[in-house]
């Protein structure tokens, strides 16, 4: 069984992780909208909030595709409202990259 500092370390680590990819995500956001980085929070709309429509929500997937090397199906965007919709389906695409 590893010891306390060891899951301890693990978790900071995948706190870092998680820290580093809602960075690059809001800042793919931020330069594809064309909105100021600190206007990218978790519960911001894409649509209503910061405006997207069909095509920049499309051009958001492209860019997101891009930058981690996924695939954002086109079934996802039915579950795509909210810039932390973002961070969920991206971290899910990127762990079933890895285990892949």
């Amino acid at each position: 069984m590893p010891s306390i500092s060891k899951v301890e370390g693990d978790k900071k680590d995948v706190m870092e992780a998680n820290k580093e990819l809602i960075h690059t995500i809001n800042d793919v956001v931020a330069t594809t909208l064309n909105h100021p980085l600190s206007e990218i929070l978790p519960d911001k709309h894409l649509c209503y909030d910061l405006l997207a429509d069909s095509l920049a929500l499309l051009d958001l997937v492209l860019a997101l595709e891009g930058k981690f090397e996924i695939e954002y199906k086109e079934e996802y965007l039915t579950d795509t409202e909210y810039v932390k919709d973002l961070y969920r389906i991206v971290n899910e695409l990127m762990c079933r990259k890895v285990i892949n």
